[in-house]
Order: structure tokens, then C-alpha cells, then sequence
């Protein structure tokens, strides 16, 4: 029995397994354009369909055959998260106005193609929303459509927010494949691999619908899929390149930001090989206008299939494939929500580095309070766990971290004058450093993973270092790097009692013959209704009453029928 689970578990299953959950994400999004275009819906089968595709693709691309234990892990890691995500309420404000709306939708047989969404489509003729439903017809619709699929299948709208977790688990097991494949001890795998799965932002929002640090995973794993497809020497061309398609057009269909910030890093490593290219043989080999074919089918495939249903809807509809941030009807959501009065962007950048956490506007009056660096206090604790916070987002001692990482980022130049990483680490932080200072918003850590990057970067330098002292060192930064990302997990066991509450709560109102519910800022909840049985009616009429009993999950208002 060892002997078959020895041989049925290899080092190219640390490949298989991210290789098959991501390409089922892939195969998801891909297949439901295909579905709308014809006119039908999301139901339980879809991911199971996706699943299924997704093996045989891995099949199709890779040197080895999957084993019967990758496929069954794989299920195994679908099955735990999506239980551990419906053990956990979404009480955040994204989660409940627009993303469990979006999914509730499209598992209640909304066709974003066919048409723009409609809260009566579940609650009945005459029931709008008050506004956030602009946000669930523009934006892109990867976590949504399969989230909507688990929603399907379980019954419970919480469990499709696994999606975090999910990209997290494929961030270890593939980053560990890229350091033992380059030869590194085991311990340098684990500890590196550790890094890049257990990042801040998705650790912030890991139980959340929120979508951020989804998209910083997927962004470093498409990071990472490049380097492999770079190094043809060790890994394989046709495995590396299926995974850059599949990240790739996962990365530009969570956000706009995605697909600019992923489209950026395959950009800038097309160009190294088109240099490499001219630079040995004067003129672009066949490899490079290979390389230009897959790079515009990616294009291609990832925002007019992939994203059909929102940058070519967004087109049409509204004049502008990334509405409502752009375009005649464009609306700031920015400049209310920061916390800055300062126009100079790089200087609010730096101030929110190294500065005390905190979330605020700046309607609030308050201001950022600098701090000496790896200093914190409880408050700054307390306020890690927003989902969203829009000073020092990164963690409690993170501007530390980052003076250390440029530290060491500046000896490493200055000392190793021909090391062979130096090539693709440059490209990629001269992509993260182009983009922190050329993106406005860089100062709110949620929509700046390229930041992390650079702190990534650096300790991949001292930990593969082979100096003993530097390894020492490597060992202690990478140390305080989990530290830091980690501080947020000590809420979760008030999390977990808060959600168990608000699960006893619900399942009173069960027992109500009939209820009339209100809460028109957050009608994600409506759903969590459906989900224990509730009999209730939505009375937007109730939004100024003062005669209703109000449920703690979002302050839902409620009255006896």
C-alpha cells in the first residue's frame, strides 16, 4: 500500500495538482462563455465537466501522465477548502453588496450574456437593487462563475469563496516544484514556498468573497510560470507555456488590474527573449514569433472568450471594456476611500509603508502615523484584520521588511557582478518598481501585489545564497516575513464564534413562518436566506423603519409577516 502511494505521489505531482485546480478555473470560464453564447446556465454539473477537462489537458501537456492519487488529492483539496469556507460567514462590505450577489445570480440561472442582471430574478417581480448591481454586470467573473458552480453543488453560497485558499495550495505545491526541479534542498523549498502561499493579502482574505488576494497569488504564480517557461533548460516548454495560457487568462478575468499587471510581466519577458533572440542570431529565431503568436492568442482568448461576459459586454453596453472605471459613464471609486489629501502618489505611497496600520478616510480627519520600523502595537492588530486596510496593508512590520529586502536587493547588485539569476530577477523588479511608482493607488496594499514581489524577490536571493551566513540570514528574514503575514490568523477563532452565532441565528428564523427582510446595501445576504429554508419576502419599504428586529450579519432588518 506505501509502495502505491509512493509511486502514485512524485515530484511532478507538486506540477499535476496546481496544474489540474487552476486549469479547472481555466476550463470553467472558458466553457461557460460557450454555455451563455447558446443561451444556457451555470448548474452543479459545470464543475465537475471542468474538472474533468482540466485532467485531461494536464494529460495532454505534460511529459508524465497524471496518477490516480494526484486526481484524488486534487479532489481531496477542492472538497476540504470549499467545507473550511462554508464553516466561515463573509461579514465583509464587498463580499455581501455585489461578489455573493454576482454568484447567487449566475446560480440562479443568470446569462450575463444574454442579459445585464436583475435582483428579481430571485426575489421576484418588482424587487430591484439599489445600486450594486452595476458592479456585479461590468466587473470580470472568474471567481464568480466558479464559485456559483460549488454554490450549486453545496447548497451554501460560503463555500464558494475557497477560491484564495485554493491559489494558495497551488502556490506551495508549485513553487515547490520549481526550487527542488533547480536543485534546492528541501528546506529552502518549504520555507520559499511557504513565502509565496502564505502572503498578507490573501491571508486577510482567505474567508472572505473579497478578490485581491486571489489575484496576488495568481499574479506570482504567473510570475513564476514565466521564469519556468525562460528556463527551457530545465523544465519543460509545452508544460511551462500551458500554465502561463491558463494562470494568465485566470489573471486577467479577477480584475482589470489583472490582466494589466499579468499582461506587463509577459510582456517584459517576451522582450528579454526577443533581445536573447537578436543578440545571437541578429533577427527573431522561430521560437520568438512562436512566442508572439502564443502571447497574442493568450491576448486573444483572455479578454474576448474568457472575458466575454465582461470586457466585450462592457464594450458594447457601455463604450468601454474596463467600465465603469473608464469611459463617459466612469465613476471614482478611489478618491472618496483614500485617506491621503496629497496628490503626489509616491510620497502617499511611502507614507502608508511605514506607517502604523490603519484603515480610514480621509473624510475622517485622521492621518497616517509614521512609525520606527518592525515597532507595532495592539491596535494595529486589531485593525490587520479588515479585509481592506488602507494604511500599511502589508502587516504590522512590513515597511521593516521591505527596507531589508532593498538592503539586501542593493548588496547583491554591488557584490554578485555575474550571477545567473541576476537577469530574470532584474526583469521582474524592474516591472514591480516601473509599477509601484506608476500606479496612483499603490499606496492601499489590496491593489499592489507587485510590492510583495519585491520582498519575494530578495529573499529568493539570500535564501539560495551558498554562504552558511547568508543562508542564516535568509532563514531569519523569511522568518519575520511569516510573522508579519501571519499576525491576522490570530483572529480567527473570533471569527469562527461570530460565524457560529449568526449559523444559530438563522437557524431560529428557520422556525418563523414568515418573515420580511431589508438590507439593500448588502442583498448578498438574501442568499444565506435561501440557503437554511427561511420563508421571507423582501420589503425594501423597511430600509427607514425603526420597528424592526436587526440580525447582526450585516444589520439586516426583519419583521414577523
Amino acid at each position: 500500500m506505501m509502495n502505491k502511494i509512493r509511486n502514485g505521489f512524485t515530484e511532478d505531482s507538486c506540477l499535476h495538482i496546481p496544474q489540474i485546480i487552476m486549469f479547472t478555473f481555466t476550463i470553467e470560464l472558458l466553457i461557460s462563455t460557450i454555455l451563455f453564447t447558446v443561451g444556457l446556465t451555470i448548474t452543479w454539473h459545470f464543475f465537475i465537466m471542468s474538472f474533468i477537462f482540466s485532467v485531461l489537458v494536464v494529460n495532454l501537456c505534460d511529459k508524465k501522465e497524471t496518477t490516480w492519487l494526484e486526481i484524488l488529492i486534487s479532489v481531496a483539496i477542492f472538497i476540504f477548502f470549499s467545507w473550511i469556507a462554508g464553516e466561515f460567514f463573509d461579514c465583509s462590505w464587498d463580499g455581501n453588496a455585489y461578489h455573493k450577489l454576482a454568484v447567487g445570480l449566475l446560480k440562479n440561472h443568470w446569462n450575463p450574456l444574454k442579459s445585464t442582471p436583475s435582483l428579481s430574478i430571485t426575489e421576484g417581480a418588482g424587487v430591484e437593487s439599489f445600486g450594486n448591481i452595476r458592479w456585479v454586470e461590468a466587473y470580470c467573473k472568474v471567481t464568480w462563475i466558479f464559485a456559483s458552480s460549488i454554490y450549486s453543488m453545496t447548497g451554501n453560497i460560503e463555500t464558494g469563496k475557497s477560491y484564495t485558499m485554493l491559489a494558495m495550495i497551488c502556490a506551495f505545491f508549485l513553487s515547490f516544484y520549481y526550487m527542488k526541479k533547480k536543485k534546492y534542498r528541501t528546506w529552502q523549498c518549504i520555507l520559499f514556498s511557504s513565502i509565496l502561499m502564505i502572503n498578507p493579502i490573501a491571508v486577510q482574505q482567505m474567508f472572505t468573497f473579497y478578490v485581491d488576494g486571489f489575484l496576488h497569488t495568481i499574479l506570482f504564480l504567473t510570475v513564476l510560470a514565466l521564469v519556468m517557461l525562460s528556463d527551457r533548460e530545465t523544465f519543460s516548454v509545452v508544460e511551462s507555456a500551458s500554465l502561463v495560457a491558463g494562470i494568465m487568462i485566470i489573471c486577467g478575468n479577477i480584475k482589470f488590474t489583472g490582466l494589466l499587471f499579468g499582461g506587463l510581466y509577459c510582456i517584459a519577458f517576451y522582450l528579454l527573449d526577443c533581445f536573447k533572440s537578436i543578440r545571437k542570431q541578429n533577427r527573431l529565431s522561430k521560437e520568438v514569433i512562436f512566442e508572439s503568436v502564443f502571447y497574442f492568442a493568450i491576448l486573444l482568448g483572455t479578454v474576448f472568450w474568457a472575458g466575454a461576459t465582461s470586457y466585450v459586454t462592457n464594450y458594447f453596453r457601455h463604450g468601454s471594456i474596463t467600465y465603469p472605471l473608464t469611459g463617459k459613464e466612469k465613476i471614482d471609486i478611489l478618491t472618496d476611500n483614500s485617506p491621503f489629501y496629497e496628490q503626489n502618489h509616491v510620497k502617499n505611497m511611502l507614507i502608508s509603508l511605514f506607517s502604523k496600520v490603519d484603515s480610514f478616510q480621509r473624510s475622517s480627519g485622521k492621518k497616517a502615523v509614521i512609525k520606527i520600523p518592525f515597532t507595532f502595537d495592539g491596535s494595529e492588530v486589531s485593525c490587520i484584520k479588515a479585509t481592506d486596510s488602507r494604511i500599511s496593508g502589508f502587516g504590522v512590520i512590513f515597511g521593516g521588511l521591505f527596507i531589508v529586502a532593498i538592503i539586501i536587493l542593493v548588496i547583491w547588485y554591488m557584490i554578485k557582478q555575474h550571477d545567473n539569476r541576476k537577469i530574470i530577477a532584474t526583469l521582474v523588479l524592474l516591472v514591480s518598481v516601473g509599477l509601484m511608482f506608476g500606479i496612483k493607488e499603490s499606496w492601499w496594499a489590496r491593489f499592489s501585489p507587485y510590492i510583495y514581489l519585491i520582498v519575494v524577490v530578495a529573499l529568493f536571493v539570500v535564501l539560495t545564497s551558498e554562504s552558511l551566513l547568508v543562508k542564516y540570514v535568509a532563514v531569519l528574514f523569511a522568518l519575520l516575513v511569516l510573522f508579519n503575514n501571519c499576525v491576522p490568523l490570530v483572529h480567527f477563532p473570533q471569527m469562527y464564534k461570530e460565524s457560529a452565532q449568526i449559523d444559530a441565528y438563522y437557524c431560529k428564523l428557520k422556525s418563523r413562518d414568515e418573515i420580511e427582510i431589508c438590507n439593500p446595501d448588502f442583498e448578498g445576504v438574501y442568499y444565506n436566506f435561501k440557503d437554511y429554508g427561511i420563508k421571507y419576502h423582501v420589503n425594501n419599504a423597511l430600509v427607514n423603519s425603526n420597528d424592526c428586529n436587526l440580525f447582526r450579519h450585516r444589520n439586516t432588518k426583519w419583521i414577523e409577516r
